[in-house]
């Protein structure tokens, strides 16, 4: 999944993209998919502020650390709502 419009470079979750080797294990398991390639130049996985609900999964499964955690950085409330209903309809099915 290409990551949405709500892409920014320093989300909740910002991944090192000098240390990322592009497994995609974090874009795979993403209940929101939150994480996605971004394509300019050369494949990079970016987080979506807009759908990431800070569950940490990504970080967890990451083979090379390459997450680190920034609680200051959060989607505005009223989205970060939908982002865990989106969650919720992922755990569901």
């Amino acid at each position: 999944m290409a990551c949405g419009s709500g892409y920014r470079d320093s989300v909740a979750y910002v991944i090192d993209r000098g240390a990322c080797f592009s497994c995609g294990w974090c874009a795979e398991d993403c209940p929101t998919d939150a994480i996605g390639e971004r394509v300019g130049g050369s494949v990079a996985y970016g987080v979506d502020i807009e759908w990431c609900i800070d569950c940490g999964i990504c970080a967890q499964l990451c083979p090379q650390a390459c997450f680190s955690y920034r609680p200051e950085l959060q989607p505005a409330p009223a989205q970060l709502e939908l982002a865990k209903q989106r969650a919720r309809d992922f755990a569901a099915s």
